[in-house]
């Protein structure tokens, strides 16, 4: 689709979401398929014009070239009433955005940035669609001012349910380098939404990243039965829609957090077959 930090030819891999996590996940990667994307998050109140600083540590522990992917919050994640897209929009964090922006610059490197990720949670982070796109639309504009390599990423969460239409968020296709779906539990690959979204991507000529991905609901102890209840379907998802350029995987185990209790582990490190499978398939995504 010639999109900005598009890959030709291949699907990039990355992981999140700590560094201890990442370092993980970079442990079961065969030396030649190492991933190439990091993934973090910071809150737009949170920017400060050397936020960076840390970051920018931690993409240089591998002495590997990495890309990082970065959620942009516009709210409180589970506390829908915080959300300020309006205020965004409206040019009352124009200053949080240049320090933003100014952060961005002093990694001199390309990044992806994922404006309001989930745009459509409602439910946890209360975004509302025309405050959303003008937010996207006035974020972007200040980026590509600074003409800076970096890739606006408008992501989409299949955990609402069919009842909405995802494109009422959509900013437009001025505005937007890459789409991007979150898949979390098995049956998002089979999903008609997840199906519906992938081939109006192309339709919009819009290269495709799983911002988020882990097998939520399962654990990789279980070998043999995880891998065909879940990372099966995931790459044959992968396999199936040309328009998926990327992915970032999160190695984590959810069990160990209250809120998360139920959803599972998801650390590749802690079964041999599951890590050993999941880097094998690399070779399979050039």
């Amino acid at each position: 689709h010639g999109a900005i930090l598009e890959p030709q030819g291949k699907i990039i891999n990355g992981a999140g979401q700590d560094q201890a996590s990442y370092m993980n996940y970079w442990n079961v990667m065969h030396t030649q398929d190492k991933p190439l994307i990091y993934m973090t998050y910071i809150n737009l109140r949170d920017a400060t014009s050397d936020w960076t600083d840390g970051l920018k540590a931690n993409l240089m522990l591998n002495g590997k070239f990495q890309i990082p992917q970065i959620g942009l919050a516009l709210t409180v994640d589970g506390t829908p009433s915080a959300h300020f897209e309006q205020d965004v929009a409206a040019g009352l964090y124009d200053d949080k955005i240049t320090m933003f922006i100014d952060g961005l610059e002093s990694l001199a490197i390309p990044a992806y940035v994922r404006i309001g990720y989930e745009f459509n949670g409602t439910a946890w982070n209360g975004y509302e669609p025309v405050p959303y796109k003008n937010a996207f639309i006035r974020i972007t504009n200040m980026i590509r001012a600074r003409k800076l390599e970096i890739a606006t990423v408008w992501n989409f969460s299949l955990d609402v349910g069919a009842n909405m239409n995802y494109m009422d968020y959509y900013p437009g296709d001025a505005y937007v380098d890459w789409w991007a779906i979150n898949l979390f539990s098995a049956t998002h690959m089979s999903d008609p939404i997840s199906q519906s979204f992938l081939d109006n991507a192309g339709v919009h000529h819009k290269p495709v990243m799983l911002g988020e991905t882990t097998p939520r609901f399962l654990f990789v102890q279980n070998g043999q039965q995880t891998w065909n209840q879940w990372f099966s379907p995931f790459f044959t998802f992968i396999h199936t829609y040309p328009e998926v350029k990327a992915f970032c995987y999160i190695d984590w185990d959810w069990s160990q957090y209250e809120q998360f209790k139920d959803c599972g582990d998801s650390r590749l490190e802690m079964n041999s077959l599951i890590g050993g499978y999941f880097a094998n398939e690399m070779y399979s995504l050039q």
